[in-house]
């Protein structure tokens, strides 16, 4: 159906003045972002988005997309007052209302001395309350309801399992008003690290190994499995990663839209050579089919990356934030995506690692692991570093493949060569 019988048929089911609303709401939300990623042109999305606030007052993310592009501009006072603003519009009540309900429920062992309104820029959240007592400081999370799911059971998993409270906040309560929802924690005090030492990866793979101990039974009740639809379409980095979540034997198309996303994003052509060759053999080896979600599938943070951590400088406490993407999903990708994005050579991953017994991965695991590894270097390494990363990053991982190749033709009887 072309513009013009689309516009005819909005006509006819909404009316005339709705249809030019959305008309002028489609315009105005593509102009918001092209200039949202341009730095000169900030103020313009800035103007755009009071413009789409005013038409659409109902519509609570008009407000947190302003107040990125507000916060974006390095002014955070306007950001924090259009977020509450969209508060009162979404719960019915001001932002001191709201913390009185909150804290409500909290623990009232301590004398409450003030509390504060924070945005960080986030694309999930709609910022944070600061709770300042005597003894302690707590903060409250604001989301959708939608994206709570996380946080609610990652407060299940701490009642049941105590070595959670270990690697995330302690989350004290969570409150619903109208879809929005309030998830109160204690505050970490650490930062996001800076070094990748190997102290710091080490209390990484502690980290993972606890995340990953919830298996498919245990979390399977609260986490439906990704699914691939006719609509994936991996439109950037993040997308991207996320894809690795949906393998499985119902899954092969998954692959071919890794592939072309590194096509259409102008990967050098030999990280596709070398990822269109593990495609083939994973298809012409079915390999794929022999990873069944009950055994290999756990629970997985969805986003375990170094802005999602912080560490205790003095204590050396690791903790990992940001649960909104929680998810079940193969128990490899977690650690693989992050240990790609950080660039750490080959040699190292294998050694501290993959023949490591903190690592007990059957042979196909490990294949897709240095498969995920691969495609998370493709995109991570810039046009400076590629021509260097061959001798410590791919060729070392297609060595180590070979002699995982040999051990899986052993298993199923086949003849498959990795390189």
């Amino acid at each position: 159906m072309n513009l013009y019988k689309k516009g005819l048929a909005s006509i006819i089911k909404n009316g005339l003045i709705v249809t030019i609303k959305k008309f002028l709401n489609i315009k105005r939300q593509e102009k918001f972002i092209r200039y949202y990623y341009n730095r000169d042109t900030l103020s313009k999305a800035i103007r755009i988005g009071e413009k789409i606030i005013k038409m659409y007052p109902g519509n609570v993310y008009n407000y947190q997309q302003l107040a990125r592009a507000y916060w974006k501009a390095k002014d955070e006072h306007g950001a924090t007052n259009i977020l509450k603003q969209g508060l009162r519009v979404k719960c019915g009540l001001t932002l001191e209302e709201i913390i009185s309900e909150i804290e409500k429920k909290l623990p009232d062992n301590n004398l409450l001395l003030s509390h504060r309104f924070i945005f960080k820029g986030g694309h999930q959240n709609y910022g944070l309350i600061e709770h300042i007592y005597e003894e302690k400081t707590l903060l409250t999370k604001i989301v959708e309801s939608q994206n709570s799911k996380g946080d609610s059971l990652i407060r299940d998993i701490q009642t049941e399992n105590p070595d959670f409270h270990t690697i995330t906040p302690s989350i004290i309560s969570i409150l619903t008003i109208n879809d929005i929802t309030f998830i109160t924690m204690k505050k970490i005090n650490g930062e996001v690290p800076i070094n990748t030492n190997t102290d710091f990866i080490n209390k990484v793979f502690k980290l993972n190994n606890l995340i990953t101990s919830m298996d498919y039974n245990e979390v399977s009740d609260s986490l439906s499995l990704q699914k691939l639809t006719h609509n994936t379409n991996l439109i950037n980095k993040h997308e991207l990663f996320k894809a690795f979540y949906l393998v499985s034997q119902n899954n092969k198309e998954v692959f071919s839209c890794i592939s072309e996303f590194l096509k259409r994003n102008m990967t050098p052509v030999d990280f596709i050579k070398v990822v269109d060759h593990l495609n083939n053999l994973i298809f012409g080896e079915n390999y794929y089919k022999f990873i069944s979600p009950e055994v290999h599938f756990t629970l997985q943070h969805g986003d375990f990356f170094k802005a999602n951590m912080l560490i205790n400088n003095h204590t050396g406490e690791l903790k990992i934030i940001d649960w909104v993407g929680v998810r079940l999903g193969p128990r490899w990708v977690d650690i693989a995506l992050f240990l790609g994005t950080i660039k750490l050579p080959f040699d190292i991953i294998r050694n501290n690692f993959l023949d490591h017994d903190r690592c007990n991965y059957e042979p196909v695991e490990k294949l897709f692991f240095i498969y995920t590894l691969i495609v998370s270097w493709a995109v991570t390494f810039n046009k400076n570093e590629v021509e260097n990363c061959f001798e410590n990053f791919y060729s070392p991982a297609l060595d180590y493949l070979e002699s995982i190749s040999l051990e899986l033709e052993g298993m199923q009887g086949g003849k498959s060569k990795i390189i």
